[in-house]
């Protein structure tokens, strides 16, 4: 059900723009964003509590694999730079954005076979980057600075690994 919710109802929102071939969308996502920031809120809580029972439950390896996919597909979605192109306004989809990587980041330190699929999914998915260097930084930092969405991803992922021996 999240991956559908995703895939075909809020990724296609938050790719279309006003300009675009997909501009009825967009207007019609305009016009009900209340409701669609609170569905999309609710996606993310999802995602989190999913990758929790991930977690907790050991044996759930098509689960996992499925959360996986979806996380790493949530952080490549291209999200608009400003409230003006953007159906939902550019900070609810980074909101969700953060969530995914946290995810995998939990995902990624909690199953160790996972490892190499997952660094595998995020590294084919770089294609999806843009191009230019500025709508690439689409990561904000605490003091407002904005830094490459793959090397905060890369930077939880090694933190991730990082914290348990620290714990020891």
């Amino acid at each position: 059900v999240l991956v559908n919710l995703f895939e075909n109802c809020l990724i296609p929102i938050v790719e279309s723009r006003p300009d675009g071939m997909e501009s009825k969308l967009f207007d019609l996502a305009a016009k009900n964003g209340d409701v669609l920031r609170r569905v999309l809120d609710i996606g993310r809580k999802l995602l989190d509590l999913l990758t929790e029972v991930c977690v907790q439950i050991k044996g759930a390896g098509s689960i996992v694999n499925s959360t996986e996919f979806l996380a790493s597909k949530l952080i490549f979605v291209q999200n608009a730079f400003n409230d003006k192109s953007s159906a939902l306004g550019s900070q609810s989809y980074e909101r969700l954005r953060k969530q995914a990587m946290a995810s995998l980041a939990k995902l990624y330190a909690a199953f160790p076979s996972e490892r190499s699929a997952i660094l595998d999914e995020v590294l084919t998915s770089l294609d999806k980057l843009p191009s230019n260097s500025r709508s690439a930084r689409q990561y904000k930092l605490g003091n407002g600075k904005s830094i490459q969405l793959v090397s905060a991803l890369f930077m939880q992922l090694v933190q991730t690994l990082a914290m348990p021996s620290a714990q020891k």
